[in-house]
């Protein structure tokens, strides 16, 4: 999986031109879940973050209007979803994520990435789980398996 987060140029309706790249990272003992559990409050082992929220973490001086976008390639043709949100919960030692995304129309990708934002609230979600907990000392906040593989789902209008 690679995360990015870029900034956006509106381009029109609709349309938006995404530019200066930077990887973004969730796992790990410096990961943003981590780095948000340790100051969530441990007495609600359930909690939701918004894509703006996320982006205040990793630069909270930064104005510029920008996207978390997960970037994928299938048969060399690159696809990429907005993130929207995350919510999470602490489960036996694991924090279990459900991330729901937007997905973008790719319509250009040299010189300049350039993508469609559907207005018709697609959305797809995913779960995922790290290895780490608030309060659990050996946490390394890696990806690990999940119980069940229940896998994603498209969902219509959010």
């Amino acid at each position: 999986m690679a995360f990015k987060i870029y900034t956006i140029t509106p381009m029109g309706t609709d349309r938006f031109l995404l530019g200066d790249p930077e990887p973004v990272r969730f796992s790990g003992k410096r990961g943003l879940v981590a780095r948000f559990l340790e100051s969530h409050s441990p007495d609600q082992p359930s909690w939701s973050q918004a894509e703006s929220d996320w982006i205040r973490l990793v630069d909270p001086l930064d104005q510029r209007q920008r996207w978390i976008v997960f970037e994928q390639t299938e048969m060399e043709e690159v696809r990429l979803s907005r993130l929207m949100k995350i919510a999470g919960t602490d489960h036996r030692g694991q924090t279990e994520l459900l991330l729901t995304l937007r997905p973008l129309q790719v319509i250009e990708e040299r010189p300049l990435l350039t993508c469609i934002a559907p207005r018709d609230g697609r959305a797809w979600c995913e779960e995922l789980a790290l290895d780490g907990s608030p309060g659990r000392g050996d946490s390394t906040w890696n990806w690990c398996p999940r119980p069940l593989h229940i896998g994603s789902a498209t969902v219509g209008r959010t």
